[in-house]
This record gives C-alpha cells, structure tokens and sequence, in this order.
C-alpha cells in the first residue's frame, strides 16, 4: 500500500537525476567527458602557427595554417578518453585536468567564433595552473574569458600580444598565487583585486597601463613581489603600508613624480626598491633610511635635487647596492655604489 504522500519515480527519471548529479560534481567528483570536450574546443578556436607565403601563380600573399612541431598538438586526440598524456596536460591523481601549460606555442583565437570558445572553458573546474608564456595568443578579450577558472592558482599569459583592458573580472580568482602579465598591450587601469588577498607575485611590467598607482593595490595583502615597470604610469607613488610581506618593488620606467608620503616610500620589510627612469621630482625620501631590510636601492635617471640623507649609507652586515647617478644630488655618493 502507497501513503498518500508517495510517489512512483520511472526509470527514465532516475537515469536523469543520476546524470544531472554527475554533472554537477556530487561529492567532489568531476565530468571527465566535461573537461576532454572544452580541451577539444579550446584547440577548435585557434589558429595554429599561423604564418604567410607567396602564392607563386596569383602573386599574392596568402595565409597557411600549419600546426606548430614544437607544440605537439597532435597528440591533442579527440578519441582519447582522457587528455592526461597530451602535451602541455597535466592531471590530478584522479585524472582531472590540473594544469595546461603551453609555452611558446603560438595561438591566436578567431575573432569570429571567440564566444563560444570561452564559454567552453568553464568546463575546467578544477584547473590550477594555465601558462601560455611567449605564445601569440592575440583575439579579443581573451583573459576575460579565464575569470571562471577560479580554481586557478597560477596565471601566466607574460608576452602573449593580448591587446585588451584588465577586465574586473579577475578579482573571482580568489585562489591565485602569481599573475604574470609582462610583455603584452594591457591599456587602462588596474583594477580594484581586494579578493586576491593570496597573491604572492603579480608582475605587469612592459605594458601600456596608465594613470596613478592605485592605493587599492594595499587589499594584496599577501604579494613578495609587485612589478609595475615599464608602463605609463603617472602620479605619486602611494603608501603601501598594508603590504607586509612585499619583498621586490619594481616601478622602473614609468612617469612617476614623486613619493606620496616621503616619511614612508615602502613597506617596512622592503629589500628591493627600483625607482630608475621616472621623474621623480624633491629631495629623496627620508624615510629610505629607516628601511632597515634594503639591499638594493635604484633612484636613477630621475630629477631627485639636494643633498643624500645622512645614513643611507649603513653598515651592514649583507651586500648593500645603491645607484643614484643621472640626478643633480649633492654629497658624497651620487653614483653607483655597491658593498659588500
């Protein structure tokens, strides 16, 4: 006898339920089927080792698309059942994608069918590292389309051509420890990050950024290393206070005019600060001689006037460089110095 509060359930459903579940990780579980599909797709949208060639009859340049040896894309098999022996893949111990890395592979997304092609990378749920170091990636708006990967812990798109602005979007990448950026036509601003508070390196150098240091960069509270240089960057050079941890400051070649509170131009526990080719404008900061933690000091090629503050030379147990050569400073030590 069936209560009233029953229901029969066909076969046809529970088959259903069964599949919905799958699809949607019950217990930690991932789609294997899910994760080989976008990797299909992901290789679909690209144009590999584009190059161009005379057409000797016609006269005419003409476009050859031709995979690239050094990347083995072949191995990149569609009737596999798992993508953990392709080049560039490598996978948990339970056969989940963990990391693509694909250096110097030369991609390039077909602007005409980049929609699709990102929507596709959702289906790497548990992705924690994608590296395409040195490849031309090109097409539009590339890494917005990586914000869903936020099991990512590593990022790395450094000389990669990508012409587009920082999107918002990064700051869903609450698990990423290093973002590497460098060597690309990133324009605009950097964006507000205050959920990346476990990155440890961020590294945006050569780039076209511009505007002010955003004071905002204090919510990364986490970062050994920051490099902003190379960009256009203009304005004071704001207090970084929260930033405990940083290690390496690189802010070379940028159009920077001065320290936003000379009392304190870095973090405490600062060991590197380069400062060279901007137009840093007053005396030096003061306050360089209480960071006790500086090994390596870089103020050249700037418009620093006066005297060096007494003490910015210490004895000290550590190597200790220090260059201020290429300003109109008075005293003893205008050039470069290194001891040991």
């Amino acid at each position: 006898m069936v209560s009233s509060g029953a229901m029969w359930v066909s076969w046809p459903q529970v088959s259903l339920l069964v599949w919905v579940l799958v699809l949607f990780k019950v217990g930690g579980a991932f789609n294997a089927s899910q994760e080989l599909d976008t990797l299909i797709l992901f290789r679909k949208y690209i144009f590999m080792g584009i190059y161009w060639e005379e057409d000797d009859q016609a006269g005419r340049m003409t476009g050859k698309i031709e995979f690239e040896q050094n990347c083995l894309w072949e191995s990149w098999n569609e009737i596999d059942k798992s993508p953990c022996a392709w080049f560039g893949i490598s996978c948990t111990s339970d056969g989940s994608v963990r990391a693509i890395d694909l250096p110097g592979c030369n991609l390039q997304f077909s602007d005409s069918t980049f929609e699709d092609g990102s929507r596709g990378l959702r289906g790497l749920e548990n992705l924690q590292q994608f590296r395409l170091t040195g490849s031309y990636i090109g097409g539009i708006n590339f890494t917005e389309s990586l914000c869903t990967l936020v099991s990512l812990q590593e990022l790395d798109l450094s000389d990669g051509s990508l012409v587009e602005d920082l999107p918002d979007c990064l700051n869903q990448l609450g698990n990423l420890r290093h973002l590497h950026l460098d060597g690309n036509f990133f324009r605009g601003s950097i964006p507000r990050l205050d959920n990346l508070t476990k990155l440890q390196v961020f590294s945006i150098s050569r780039n076209k950024l511009s505007g002010p240091i955003g004071s905002h960069l204090n919510d990364l509270v986490s970062l050994v290393d920051l490099d902003l240089s190379s960009n256009h960057f203009s304005g004071s050079i704001p207090l970084l206070t929260n930033l405990v941890n940083l290690k390496n400051l690189n802010i070379n070649n940028n159009n920077l005019i001065g320290f936003e509170d000379p009392a304190f131009p870095g973090p405490q526990n600062l060991t590197r600060l380069l400062a060279s080719g901007n137009q840093l404008q007053g005396t030096l900061p003061v306050g360089i001689v209480q960071m006790l933690q500086l090994e390596v000091i870089n103020m050249s090629f700037n418009q620093f006037t006066g005297e060096i503050p007494e003490g910015i030379i210490r004895q000290v147990e550590r190597s200790f460089w220090l260059d201020l050569s290429n300003n109109q400073l008075g005293g003893s030590c205008r050039g470069t110095h290194s001891y040991q």
